[in-house]
Protein backbone atom coordinates (compact mmCIF):
# COMPACT_ATOMS: atom_id res chain seq x y z
CA UNK A 1 0.00 0.00 0.00
CA UNK A 2 1.14 3.14 -0.43
CA UNK A 3 2.18 6.19 2.26
CA UNK A 4 -0.84 9.04 3.22
CA UNK A 5 1.28 12.21 3.05
CA UNK A 6 -0.79 14.12 3.24
CA UNK A 7 -5.10 13.69 3.70
CA UNK A 8 -7.77 16.87 4.36
CA UNK A 9 -10.94 15.11 2.81
CA UNK A 10 -12.90 15.03 5.97
CA UNK A 11 -12.97 19.00 6.06
CA UNK A 12 -15.74 19.18 3.55
CA UNK A 13 -17.81 16.77 2.20
CA UNK A 14 -19.06 19.08 -0.64
CA UNK A 15 -15.82 20.49 -1.79
CA UNK A 16 -14.01 19.03 -4.82
CA UNK A 17 -11.79 16.43 -4.06
CA UNK A 18 -7.98 16.01 -5.37
CA UNK A 19 -6.24 12.85 -5.05
CA UNK A 20 -2.64 12.71 -5.76
CA UNK A 21 -0.67 9.33 -6.09
CA UNK A 22 2.79 9.33 -6.76
CA UNK A 23 5.91 7.43 -7.24
CA UNK A 24 8.22 8.24 -3.79
CA UNK A 25 11.29 9.88 -5.49
CA UNK A 26 11.96 13.57 -5.39
CA UNK A 27 10.41 13.90 -9.15
CA UNK A 28 7.31 12.06 -8.42
CA UNK A 29 7.14 14.46 -4.83
CA UNK A 30 7.75 17.65 -6.35
CA UNK A 31 5.14 16.86 -9.18
CA UNK A 32 2.43 16.33 -6.26
CA UNK A 33 3.40 19.44 -4.47
CA UNK A 34 2.95 21.16 -8.10
CA UNK A 35 -0.16 19.57 -8.65
CA UNK A 36 -1.40 20.93 -5.18
CA UNK A 37 -0.18 24.47 -5.39
CA UNK A 38 -1.99 25.08 -8.26
CA UNK A 39 -5.32 23.23 -7.43
CA UNK A 40 -5.54 25.06 -4.23
CA UNK A 41 -4.65 28.39 -6.33
CA UNK A 42 -7.67 27.63 -8.43
CA UNK A 43 -9.95 26.81 -5.61
CA UNK A 44 -9.13 27.04 -2.08
CA UNK A 45 -11.92 24.81 -0.42
CA UNK A 46 -10.62 21.80 -2.54
CA UNK A 47 -9.55 18.62 -0.17
CA UNK A 48 -6.50 16.56 -0.62
CA UNK A 49 -5.24 12.89 -0.56
CA UNK A 50 -2.31 12.42 -1.53
CA UNK A 51 -0.04 9.09 -1.30
CA UNK A 52 2.79 8.12 -2.47
CA UNK A 53 4.49 4.68 -2.89
CA UNK A 54 8.46 3.81 -4.27
CA UNK A 55 6.80 0.59 -5.26
CA UNK A 56 5.41 1.79 -9.13
CA UNK A 57 4.19 -1.89 -10.28
CA UNK A 58 0.22 -2.23 -11.47
CA UNK A 59 -0.55 -4.33 -9.11
CA UNK A 60 0.32 -1.82 -6.45
CA UNK A 61 -1.40 0.84 -8.21
CA UNK A 62 -4.32 -1.25 -8.52
CA UNK A 63 -4.43 -1.74 -4.60
CA UNK A 64 -3.92 1.77 -3.95
CA UNK A 65 -7.11 2.63 -5.95
CA UNK A 66 -8.93 -0.32 -4.30
CA UNK A 67 -7.98 1.51 -1.41
CA UNK A 68 -8.89 5.34 -2.39
CA UNK A 69 -12.20 4.21 -4.19
CA UNK A 70 -13.69 1.98 -0.95
CA UNK A 71 -13.23 5.24 1.31
CA UNK A 72 -13.80 8.13 -1.32
CA UNK A 73 -16.69 8.33 -3.13
CA UNK A 74 -15.86 10.57 -6.63
CA UNK A 75 -17.71 11.79 -9.03
CA UNK A 76 -17.47 14.44 -11.77
CA UNK A 77 -16.01 17.42 -9.80
CA UNK A 78 -13.07 15.60 -8.64
CA UNK A 79 -10.08 15.23 -9.76
CA UNK A 80 -7.26 12.14 -9.88
CA UNK A 81 -3.64 12.48 -10.85
CA UNK A 82 -1.43 9.58 -11.20
CA UNK A 83 2.32 11.36 -11.74
CA UNK A 84 5.76 9.59 -12.35
CA UNK A 85 4.20 6.28 -12.73
CA UNK A 86 1.65 3.89 -14.23
CA UNK A 87 -2.26 4.06 -14.58
CA UNK A 88 -4.22 1.26 -13.13
CA UNK A 89 -4.07 -1.79 -14.65
CA UNK A 90 -6.98 -1.80 -17.60
CA UNK A 91 -8.97 -4.91 -15.93
CA UNK A 92 -8.56 -2.44 -12.51
CA UNK A 93 -9.77 0.25 -15.14
CA UNK A 94 -13.12 -1.88 -16.81
CA UNK A 95 -14.44 -1.49 -13.22
CA UNK A 96 -15.55 1.52 -14.07
CA UNK A 97 -14.42 3.41 -10.33
CA UNK A 98 -13.40 5.94 -11.91
CA UNK A 99 -15.61 6.57 -14.83
CA UNK A 100 -17.08 9.94 -13.80
CA UNK A 101 -13.78 11.15 -12.48
CA UNK A 102 -11.18 13.42 -14.55
CA UNK A 103 -7.90 11.48 -14.35
CA UNK A 104 -4.96 13.14 -15.47
CA UNK A 105 -1.80 10.72 -15.80
CA UNK A 106 1.85 13.07 -16.37
CA UNK A 107 4.58 10.75 -16.42
CA UNK A 108 8.18 10.41 -18.42
CA UNK A 109 8.62 7.05 -18.54
CA UNK A 110 8.67 4.21 -21.57
CA UNK A 111 6.57 1.43 -20.06
CA UNK A 112 3.75 3.94 -19.62
CA UNK A 113 3.60 5.50 -22.50
CA UNK A 114 -0.38 6.40 -23.89
CA UNK A 115 -0.32 4.83 -26.91
CA UNK A 116 -0.63 1.72 -25.06
CA UNK A 117 -3.90 2.51 -23.92
CA UNK A 118 -5.09 4.14 -26.82
CA UNK A 119 -7.71 1.59 -28.13
CA UNK A 120 -9.01 0.82 -24.46
CA UNK A 121 -12.72 2.14 -24.16
CA UNK A 122 -11.71 2.30 -19.92
CA UNK A 123 -9.03 4.75 -20.63
CA UNK A 124 -11.18 7.15 -22.52
CA UNK A 125 -11.52 9.86 -19.70
CA UNK A 126 -7.89 9.94 -18.49
CA UNK A 127 -6.07 12.98 -19.87
CA UNK A 128 -2.40 12.38 -20.79
CA UNK A 129 0.29 14.56 -20.74
CA UNK A 130 3.60 12.42 -21.67
CA UNK A 131 7.15 12.87 -23.09
CA UNK A 132 9.66 10.99 -22.19
CA UNK A 133 12.75 13.57 -22.77
CA UNK A 134 11.47 15.62 -19.24
CA UNK A 135 10.74 14.80 -15.69
CA UNK A 136 7.26 14.23 -14.42
CA UNK A 137 8.14 17.92 -12.61
CA UNK A 138 8.63 19.62 -15.46
CA UNK A 139 5.81 18.29 -17.40
CA UNK A 140 3.64 18.80 -14.42
CA UNK A 141 4.44 22.56 -14.85
CA UNK A 142 3.59 22.46 -18.47
CA UNK A 143 0.34 20.93 -17.66
CA UNK A 144 -0.67 23.99 -15.67
CA UNK A 145 1.06 26.55 -18.02
CA UNK A 146 -2.48 27.54 -19.04
CA UNK A 147 -3.54 28.42 -16.17
CA UNK A 148 -0.85 30.53 -15.15
CA UNK A 149 -0.78 32.29 -19.07
CA UNK A 150 -4.69 32.87 -18.14
CA UNK A 151 -4.12 34.72 -14.73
Amino acid sequence: MADILYDTRLKSEEAPKVIILTHGDADGLVSAMIVKFFEEMENKNKTFLIMSSMDVTSEQTDKTFDYICKYTSLGSKDRVYILDRPIPSIDWLKMKYLAYTNVINIDHHLTNKPTLYKDECCCENILFHWDDKWSAAYLTLEWFKPLVENA
